[in-house]
């Protein structure tokens, strides 16, 4: 594990890893690796950060991940440069 946000409002989590992103909706208790939409060139997520005022939308990067965003609080993801 490399980073890990908390949702400020539920129980929601988002974590990092050198296999990807995965969230638990559940405080946790249970885990689901998200996918990418789109071309993304790796998954090794080395850092997550999430917007200041709009808490859903997060952006994590890594060695060969570049810089993915997801407007969702991490249900679905996307090269940062798209639109």
């Amino acid at each position: 594990m490399h980073a890990l946000l908390v949702h400020p409002q539920d129980e929601t989590l988002l974590v990092g890893t050198h296999q990807g992103l995965f969230r638990s909706s559940d405080a946790g208790v249970t885990w689901k690796r998200v996918e990418p939409q789109g071309e993304v060139p790796g998954h090794d997520c080395m850092a997550l950060a999430m917007h200041p005022q709009t808490h859903s939308r997060i952006y994590a990067g890594g060695h060969d991940l570049g810089m993915v965003r997801s407007e969702d609080f991490g249900q679905t993801w996307q090269h940062a440069a798209q639109g």
